[in-house]
């Protein structure tokens, strides 16, 4: 008797463990994007001139801005200029798939031209 109870609550543990993830897909559901398959072209142009140009720029915007601190201080702008010369290349080289050679169109309404003081 024991060992029938113990066949099936072993039973009962099992088809839960195995059955519950198939009814918890719907909960996680995110917001679907269709994104355009990019063709074997822009791929390509992507993976062979784009990414390394992207690199490049992530170098150079580096080393352009480790040149710039000391003036950025001065102005209290060390925050946008880390953004254009660091954050933006290296979003685009490495944030984005590949084939998508449009860099993403900024958002106008956080584009503040006089930084608070």
């Amino acid at each position: 008797m024991k060992r029938y109870a113990c066949c099936w609550v072993l039973a009962i543990c099992l088809m839960t463990v195995f059955t519950a993830p198939c009814y918890s897909q719907g909960m996680y559901k995110t917001e679907e994007t269709t994104m355009p398959v990019p063709t074997g072209e822009r791929a390509m142009w992507d993976t062979l001139v784009m990414r390394p140009a992207g690199l490049v720029a992530c170098l150079l915007g580096l080393g352009v801005s480790i040149v710039a601190l000391p003036f950025a201080m001065f102005t209290k702008s060390e925050e946008p200029m880390f953004k254009a010369l660091v954050a933006e290349p290296f979003s685009y080289t490495f944030g984005r798939p590949v084939g998508d050679i449009d860099p993403p169109s900024p958002d106008i309404s956080q584009v503040n031209p006089l930084p608070a003081r």
